[in-house]
């Protein structure tokens, strides 16, 4: 990646003055031809010359919202992760009542940067606004979980459990919140509970090996692992067990 040269800013700066002094139709043309050089840049993983192209193209079309998205996407790439925060923050508030995916980024890059209750906030903002995002409901939990907020855990996974029933992830969840709390039988009830859900979950399989492990009953972890490996012979996870 390289950024471009002071003569090609230089180049494009004199373009769009003269695109702009040239009226509507040209500055359009101009703006199109810019985001194709955008687009190329991205599609070429050189992030640092799509930044640039796109911060001027968000500039120009303050209230594109999809040129916004491609701009997140590109300062990420590069690392600028405040940056990236503050346009997407732009981008949710645009968007937030059409679809879910912006406050879903918008919340990672807050638990990127620590900001966790922010994010916590975030996604409850999101599950109100949209009742069937499932991986907002997800994320809160895992985010608790990771917290250690296992009182409010519990809440939110029960809650969620009940809304998105078919979901492994949840009893998984109660499965790890257990063990956090030294409860290795319980754990295991909602480890299973997650298998019968979906037989190809294998983070509950390896949440059951891992209390036979601890147990000291390595036969029947073995014996888990196995059976597993008969659905999915070539998970690397299970494999390394």
């Amino acid at each position: 990646e390289k950024w471009l040269s002071a003569a090609e800013i230089a180049k494009l700066e004199s373009e769009l003055e003269e695109a702009k002094k040239a009226g509507p139709s040209k500055l359009s043309q101009f703006i199109d031809g810019l985001y194709l050089k955008a687009s190329d840049a991205s599609h070429s993983d050189d992030s640092s010359r799509a930044v640039y192209y796109f911060d001027k193209l968000v500039t120009l079309k303050p209230e594109d919202e999809f040129v916004k998205r491609k701009y997140v996407v590109e300062l990420i790439k590069v690392g600028e992760i405040e940056q990236a925060m503050e346009v997407v923050s732009e981008v949710y508030q645009l968007s937030r009542h059409k679809d879910d995916t912006a406050g879903l980024l918008y919340a990672g890059l807050l638990s990127a940067l620590n900001k966790h209750e922010q994010a916590i906030s975030t996604y409850r903002e999101i599950m109100k606004d949209h009742p069937k995002s499932e991986d907002s409901c997800l994320y809160l939990c895992k985010t608790q979980i990771d917290l250690k907020n296992m009182t409010e855990a519990k809440k939110e996974v029960e809650a969620c459990q009940k809304k998105f029933s078919k979901n492994p992830v949840f009893p998984y969840y109660k499965g790890k919140i257990a063990l956090k709390e030294n409860n290795e039988n319980k754990a295991m009830e909602h480890f299973q509970q997650a298998l019968k859900i979906d037989p190809d979950y294998y983070q509950a399989s390896i949440g059951i090996g891992l209390i036979y492990e601890n147990q000291e009953k390595f036969e029947k972890a073995e014996t888990i692992y196995r059976e597993y490996l008969n659905l999915d012979p070539n998970n690397f996870t299970i494999l390394s067990r």
